[in-house]
């Protein structure tokens, strides 16, 4: 009989110790998941910020490229009106008399 307690004790001994090391290991396991899902929520929202900041960028440079070619191509006519009135302006005081004279 006491050999069948003594064999049921290290059985109870044996278990608990097996149930300590799983709860050990479910709690190491639980810190690595939440080290792991942490970084990788850093390191994508460091990508994601960083992604954003070139499409910005490049954004930017096109917008900029953009407003760049509208501004010389208003230049320009603005330059070929004048250059325009300068070559006709007298054309058009005489057609403008003539008109005001004929009436």
């Amino acid at each position: 009989m006491n050999t069948i307690i003594k064999t049921l004790s290290q059985i109870e001994e044996k278990s608990n110790k097996i149930i300590a090391d799983g709860t050990a290991r479910k709690k190491a396991l639980e810190a690595e998941y939440e080290e792991r899902s942490k970084n990788f929520s850093e390191n994508l929202a460091a990508e994601t910020e960083q992604k954003l900041n070139a499409l910005r960028s490049h954004m930017e440079q096109d917008m900029n490229a953009r407003l760049s070619a509208q501004e010389q191509d208003a230049s320009e006519a603005v330059a070929r009106l004048e250059h325009h009135y300068k070559a006709h302006h007298e054309d058009y005081v005489n057609q403008l008399f003539q008109a005001m004279v004929e009436v």
